[in-house]
């Protein structure tokens, strides 16, 4: 016998998944197969799932190695996942352990996020949804590697699998683990209550479609963000409020959340899917632009919040820019202060040329004789000083000869009266002439 070493891991849906050894590769592995006895059409779901998860190759979603019949029932045997799955991580975090908290920042959930990202829109480039995105079904391992599994309720988008909106009672619904511990649910499985879209949950306005597998993306974001679920409450109030799409902000729950990132996961939750991300990879772009500090679609685009932006990425260009701002700035102030001085040196000259003018000008009404009549005066009272200014403030080009010798004639006097006899014989005799 090929499988071994059976062990009860977990169950979900209709399916029971167990620990095996695989002899004939010597490895570990999930052994899934149907619990109980199983109808027509749980084996044909069982074995579709096996079918639609063995199509895809790609690095994070969980890969099928063998399907087959094992005592006459059905099974898949998968690769085993140790580690936890995105749900334990949060609920981790949100009781604010220590060791998780260090290990799982938002930048590594935001990493984890986007692998499903990658992995869910490899699944819709190979005609697939998921149709069960929830963090109860994303596995990151000891060692980081992140798997995208249980694609139980996965549908083909080709005309060989034509996905209906005609749902039946509510116990059509699957419901987590956590759910089933509290409600026994049979049936065919539609979706996860709190992470289905509104067209999963009754909505005939919407057909399934990558929109869906989009919302639920959106709803993965939010549980990331705010460590919370955006519908709570009991199934039927969960449905309810998916419907109306009533539901609080992730900034509501907690602080210091990106505006980006909130509007990035608002607009994936749109009721509608066409005002949704009409496709993971736009999504996925629209964080990555976040990340590498661009607008996001999502955004209201204000100039103010590219201009942010372009600092905030380019700090290095920017600076730069400040600092030849700055400089051209004192430059430009160092200029203008040089030209209020030039202009102030030269107000100053027109306003020492406006005085020689208005000097002359009063020279020229009074005359000369009657600035000479008051030397002399000032002299006989010996007042010499006083006498030499009124001379002095007079140009020499206003006087006449005749008006220049009875200067020369006043300051002999004047140097005479000081004792200054060789200059006073000196300017006397220039009286002669």
């Amino acid at each position: 016998q090929r499988y071994t070493d059976f062990n009860f891991y977990e169950e979900g849906g209709s399916k029971a998944i167990f620990k095996a050894q695989d002899q004939m590769t010597q490895r570990q592995v999930a052994f899934a197969k149907l619990k109980g006895s199983a109808t027509k059409g749980q084996t044909e779901n069982f074995l579709r799932e096996a079918r639609i998860n063995a199509l895809l190759q790609h690095p994070n979603i969980v890969p099928v190695y063998d399907i087959g019949i094992n005592e006459d029932e059905p099974f898949f045997a998968m690769k085993f996942v140790h580690g936890r799955t995105l749900a334990d991580i949060i609920r981790s975090l949100r009781k604010n352990e220590s060791s998780t908290s260090a290990e799982y920042s938002r930048t590594e959930l935001i990493d984890i996020f986007l692998k499903i990202c990658d992995a869910t829109s490899y699944a819709h480039s190979n005609g697939v949804l998921h149709l069960d995105l929830k963090p109860e079904n994303i596995r990151i391992d000891n060692f980081g590697d992140v798997q995208l599994c249980d694609w139980g309720l996965a549908r083909l988008i080709d005309g060989s699998d034509k996905i209906t909106d005609e749902f039946g009672s509510l116990e059509q619904y699957s419901i987590n683990q956590e759910d089933m511990n509290k409600l026994t649910v049979d049936g065919y499985i539609k979706g996860t209550p709190g992470f289905m879209a509104p067209e999963q949950a009754g909505s005939t306005e919407d057909r399934k479609g990558i929109p869906t597998d989009v919302y639920s993306l959106g709803v993965i974001l939010y549980y990331i963000l705010s460590y919370k679920e955006a519908f709570r409450g009991d199934i039927n109030a969960i449905i309810a409020k998916t419907l109306e799409g009533d539901f609080c902000k992730p900034s509501v729950h907690r602080e210091n959340i990106p505006k980006a990132l909130e509007s990035i996961c608002l607009k994936a939750m749109s009721l509608r899917a066409v005002d949704r991300y009409n496709s993971v990879s736009t999504m996925k772009d629209d964080i990555l632009s976040y990340r590498n500090g661009y607008l996001t679609s999502a955004e209201e685009k204000g100039l103010w919040k590219v201009f942010s932006l372009f600092i905030k990425r380019n700090k290095a260009v920017s600076f730069s820019l400040l600092a030849s701002f700055i400089l051209i700035l004192i430059l430009s102030f160092a200029y203008v202060d040089s030209l209020k001085n030039e202009r102030d040196k030269a107000n100053k000259a027109l306003a020492l040329a406006q005085e020689e003018k208005e000097k002359r000008q009063y020279l020229s009404d009074l005359g000369v004789d009657f600035f000479i009549k008051q030397a002399k005066q000032m002299v006989v009272f010996h007042s010499f000083e006083e006498a030499e200014k009124v001379i002095e403030q007079i140009p020499e080009s206003e006087f006449t000869e005749a008006q220049k010798i009875q200067v020369r004639d006043l300051f002999g006097r004047v140097a005479f009266y000081r004792q200054q006899y060789n200059k006073a014989l000196t300017l006397l005799e220039g009286t002669k002439e």
